[in-house]
């Protein structure tokens, strides 16, 4: 399948990003949905998605970074040598990417945000952006409560009347979005099934593995 490249996902990529995530590498969703495994990442935090202690506990994951490790080479500096340092940034130097405040742009997802700032730390860049239907909600009703979201009532995400603005808890968002709620029962079963039978297929294959060659 041919990868998307800056796409919104479809309700039914993320049916089955919530079905297998858990259990199945990144790298096989993304031949799965036509994505980047790094995009599969991406919109797995988004969703609070997570890797089940199963998953992280296979073999081939033993050589990952565990919490309170240090890296071999910390405290160590790094001179690439050469004409590196021509071609570095400069402190106050801007990148080609740069734009003011107040620039409007609409991400892969189809929802309209605004630059509102530009003094986010290095790599956190994305702190100087807010979603425009965010911002209105907020003008007309105050802050967002924590553990809430604004959505819009009627699914078009260019629709920005507050209106069709609504503010929910993210429980509620996380049952609307379920695939048990927004597909028939047959088709959510389907992917809940090829979910389950993908972990017992991998389960089977890793005790194999384990088991001493006679």
């Amino acid at each position: 399948m041919a990868a998307h490249t800056g796409t919104a996902w479809t309700d039914i990529e993320l049916s089955w990003l919530e079905a297998l995530y858990a259990d199945t590498p990144n790298r096989e969703l993304g031949e799965l949905l036509g994505r980047n495994p790094r995009a599969v990442g991406l919109k797995a935090r988004q969703l609070g998605l997570r890797k089940s202690e199963a998953f992280m506990a296979r073999p081939e994951h033993n050589g990952r970074f565990r919490r309170g490790q240090s890296a071999w080479n910390k405290g160590q500096q790094f001179d690439s040598g050469g004409r590196s340092r021509e071609t570095r940034f400069q402190p106050g130097e801007r990148p080609h990417t740069w734009v003011p405040v107040g620039t409007e742009t609409t991400d892969a997802d189809g929802y309209l945000k605004r630059k509102v700032r530009d003094d986010a730390p290095p790599g956190m860049s994305r702190r100087n952006w807010r979603y425009v239907h965010v911002m209105l909600w907020e003008e007309h009703y105050g802050p967002v409560p924590r553990s809430h979201a604004v959505i819009f009532r009627n699914g078009d995400r260019t629709d920005l009347r507050i209106e069709n603005l609504e503010c929910i808890p993210r429980s509620e968002l996380g049952r609307r979005n379920s695939m048990w709620t927004r597909y028939p029962r047959p088709v959510a079963e389907a992917v809940h099934m090829r979910g389950v039978l993908k972990r017992r297929i991998r389960e089977i294959q890793e005790k194999r593995h384990e088991e001493p060659h006679r």
